[in-house]
Formats: C-alpha cells, sequence, structure tokens
C-alpha cells in the first residue's frame, strides 16, 4: 500500500516530468515557462530564418525574409521537433542535403538543447550543408566517455606528466568504427552534347563573387516600404537584355540557389531628363526614385491582377476563365559598390519561357499566334478591367510576360504625363494617348463579359480626369 511520501514523491516527479514537457524546466521563471505552454497550445511559432554563412565585419547572420508562423504539431517541446516543424515549413526552399541548425541569436551560435534558447519569442533558424560525419563520429564520441575533446599535443602531455600523483582508472579506448558511406539521391545535370564537348578545351570562365543587396519590399496596403533584409547574389557580368529604359542581369541567390535579375536604369534615361529638366527638375526625380516607382507600378498591377481572380472567385467564375496572369514580387534593392556609394537596383523573381507581349506600353494592341489567342484576349480584359477599377483613372499597359507570369507593367494614366515637375509613375507613361488607343481597338472578348466589363466606348470615356 502506498504511504503519503510515495503519493508526494510520484506527484513531485509527475509535475516535474509536466514541465520537461510543457518546455519549463529550460529557463528559469514562471514568464519563461509560459512561453514554453504558449508553444503547445497555440501549435506554432514565430521563426527568422537566417543566411546559412556569417558575413560582414560584425559577422552576423543575416536575415533571410521576414518572419513567418511555424506549425507546432508536436505534444513536447524539443530540440529535434522545433528542426522537424522548421524542416517542414522550409522544405520547398531547400536543398536536398540542406539540414536545419537553431541558432541561439543572430550572432550565432548553434543551439544542441532546449536551455541554449535565451527567447522563445523568435526562433532563429539557419540551413546548412555539407555535413562532416566524421566530426559527429568524433563527438559522439566523446560524449559517451564523458570528457572534453583534446588537442592531441595537450592529451599527450597530461598522459605523459609525471606531476600528475593521483591514481586514476585505466579507460578502454573504444575507436569509433567506421561508417558506411550515406546514399545519396542527387545526381548529376544533364548536359549537351554541346556542353559536354567544351571539356576538351580549358575554361576559363569562372563564378562572380557574391554581392550583398538589401532589400525592401512595397507593403501596398500600409503604403510604406518594409525594413531592409540582406540577401548575397552571384550577378552575371553580361547583361541578359537591354530595353528602352533599364538593363537586366541574371542573378543567383547564394544562400537559396534561386534565380533572379537584377534591373538597373541606363544612363541614357538621365541624359534625356537633362536635356528636358526644365519641365522634370533633375533634383525631382533619381534613380532611386524611378526605381521606386517602377517597383510601385510593379505591385499595383500585382494587386488589380490578384483583385480580378479575387472577383471570379467571389463568383464562383474560376473554372469558366481558367488560368489567370499573375506577377511574382519585386523588391528595391541597394548594393555596395567598391568605391563604397551605393547603387540602386530592382531585383525580381527570374521567369523562364518565351517572352511574349500582348500589348505595348502606347496601347497598342499586338496580335500573335492562334496559339496564344486566350492570353491575348484575357491580356486586354486585365487592361480593360484595370482602367474600370481605378475609376477610369489608370490602365495597366505593357501587358508582357512568359506563359501566365508577366513583368514590367507601365501605369497609363487618365491626367498628364508629368505632375508638380515630376513624373507620373514612370517613364513609360503615355497617358491619355494610349489608353485612347487601346479602347479605340479593343472589342469586349468573353473574358470581359464574363467578369461583367462593357464596351467602353471612347466618347463616353472622360479622358480629361
Amino acid at each position: 500500500m502506498a504511504t503519503n511520501n510515495d503519493r508526494k514523491l510520484w506527484e513531485e516527479r509527475a509535475q516535474k516530468l509536466k514541465r520537461k514537457r510543457m518546455g519549463q524546466d529550460t529557463v528559469k521563471g514562471d514568464k519563461a515557462g509560459a512561453v514554453g505552454s504558449h508553444i503547445l497550445a497555440e501549435r506554432e511559432r514565430t521563426v527568422q530564418r537566417l543566411s546559412s554563412v556569417a558575413t560582414g565585419k560584425a559577422m552576423k547572420f543575416n536575415k533571410m525574409g521576414p518572419q513567418e508562423f511555424v506549425a507546432y504539431p508536436f505534444d513536447e517541446l524539443t530540440i529535434e521537433n522545433l528542426i522537424q516543424a522548421c524542416s517542414a515549413h522550409f522544405r520547398d526552399e531547400l536543398l536536398d542535403n540542406q539540414r536545419c541548425d537553431i541558432l541561439q541569436s543572430q550572432d550565432g551560435p548553434s543551439c544542441s538543447k532546449l536551455s541554449h534558447i535565451k527567447s522563445y519569442k523568435v526562433i532563429y533558424v539557419r540551413f546548412i550543408t555539407n555535413v562532416n560525419q566524421a566530426s559527429i563520429s568524433i563527438r559522439k564520441y566523446f560524449d559517451k566517455m564523458k570528457m572534453p575533446p583534446r588537442s592531441p599535443l595537450s592529451s599527450m602531455n597530461v598522459l605523459n606528466s609525471s606531476a600528475v600523483s593521483t591514481p586514476s582508472k585505466s579507460i578502454k579506448l573504444q575507436i569509433p568504427q567506421k561508417q558506411k558511406p550515406v546514399q545519396t539521391t542527387q545526381y548529376p545535370k544533364s548536359l549537351s552534347i554541346s556542353n559536354m564537348l567544351q571539356f576538351g578545351t580549358a575554361i576559363t570562365k569562372m563564378q562572380n563573387p557574391p554581392v550583398e543587396i538589401e532589400l525592401q519590399e512595397i507593403d501596398v496596403s500600409a503604403m510604406k516600404w518594409s525594413y531592409p533584409t540582406s540577401k548575397r547574389f552571384s550577378i552575371s557580368e553580361t547583361p541578359l537584355t537591354k530595353g528602352g529604359f533599364r538593363e537586366v542581369s541574371e542573378a543567383i541567390d547564394v544562400d537559396t540557389k534561386k534565380k533572379f535579375v537584377v534591373k538597373t536604369f541606363l544612363p541614357e534615361v538621365f541624359k534625356v531628363m537633362e536635356e528636358v529638366n526644365t519641365v522634370i527638375p533633375l533634383n525631382k526625380e533619381s534613380e532611386e526614385s524611378l526605381s521606386k516607382k517602377a517597383i510601385q507600378a510593379h505591385a499595383l498591377a500585382k494587386n488589380v491582377t490578384d483583385s480580378l481572380k479575387k472577383l471570379c472567385f467571389n463568383n464562383n467564375l474560376m473554372d469558366d476563365f481558367g488560368e489567370f496572369f499573375t506577377y511574382n514580387k519585386a523588391y528595391l534593392g541597394s548594393k555596395v559598390m567598391h568605391g563604397g556609394e551605393k547603387k540602386i537596383v530592382m531585383v525580381e523573381e527570374y521567369v523562364d519561357g518565351e517572352f511574349i507581349k500582348f500589348i505595348n506600353n502606347d496601347g497598342k494592341i499586338i496580335h500573335g499566334q492562334p496559339k496564344d489567342l486566350d492570353r491575348l484576349l484575357k491580356a486586354q480584359c486585365l487592361a480593360h478591367y484595370s482602367l474600370v477599377k481605378s475609376g477610369q483613372r489608370f490602365m495597366i499597359v505593357d501587358i508582357q510576360g512568359s506563359g501566365y507570369t508577366l513583368y514590367d507593367p507601365e501605369i497609363a494614366t487618365t491626367g498628364d504625363a508629368i505632375e508638380n515637375e515630376r513624373l507620373n509613375f514612370n517613364l513609360g507613361n503615355l497617358s491619355k494617348a494610349a489608353i485612347d488607343l487601346f479602347i479605340i481597338a479593343h472589342v469586349c472578348n468573353r473574358f470581359c463579359k464574363l467578369v461583367g466589363l462593357e464596351q467602353p466606348p471612347s466618347s463616353k470615356i472622360d479622358l480629361s480626369k
């Protein structure tokens, strides 16, 4: 029969096990314990992803994107469960051989147990590759021996020292067995015959060193720019293409290996502005202001495009409309040049595929191949919808892209292209002339009618607004 002392001891052990399960034994104080309870109660945790390598003079791990809520479906708070939850959340962005590492802060170090985590308010994680299997075996070996690893020199000095007079037990060293090679599921990239034959000559081309770029994103609803986050890119020296206003170069995110494009305004743009500086004073339009307005136009076009999709969703028209156009995110970037000055750039996700333009920035409708007819009709519907959505104040033009992913839009306004000695939107704003040209040529198609748009006679459109 159990005594009162036995029951009290059992209850204390049960409470201790409960506190450990809830993460309350990791830090002192009721406040810290409540955080552990919150993780299990809310089933989620705020996570900040960091770069895999510390950079800069301060040797900090840079933030990669905003903080995110990560689902935590486990009933026990452990390092292993936190790693599993974060790995599942970011799985679509990781390489096959990357693993999650929890850091104490942006300065490090890695956390191997819950007591290492200073605060559960934000969990800092990074994803790293090329884990050294030998170092793991050595660490497990010393953990088993319950003694810290020593360098070979310090170990020899201790073992051979005649000053050590205290008798000690002999230790039988168990050398870890050689581990079996890890099977990999990664396979080499397939090469074309022409690429294979290039290996017959010495290849001199080298990968460009990484460049750190601070990125900002425009919040359309708040009308504010986000706090800058830093990413490292390897940027191609040879541009992909040059347009009328901008030069486009390919870039690779060093940490995620994703492809981006980096865009900069051509020097010719500012030469043209110098010639018309009686209308646009140079001190009111800069490379930064032009870049900001280009990103803002991109974000506005994305918002209107998403609004059209939402309209179809709310009215059960998704199946009838079919695939929708979309714009990827675009960022304002600032990179430090060799001389220390900052260069303003625009950064967007790379879009692969065949480039097609449906509507020019002057409002001209471009008729292409029959296979592209649906996309052409949807592009006209999008331009028409933007005019109605804006209360006949602006229209999305320069509708172009690959597949159903669009990029580099322009906004044509019904007002003047230059207002208060500043450009209204950007250099491609051909204002009333572009809108009028589109309206004259546009005939409402089945997609316009599906979403409730009516043919806009040019006589009924007040282009003076």
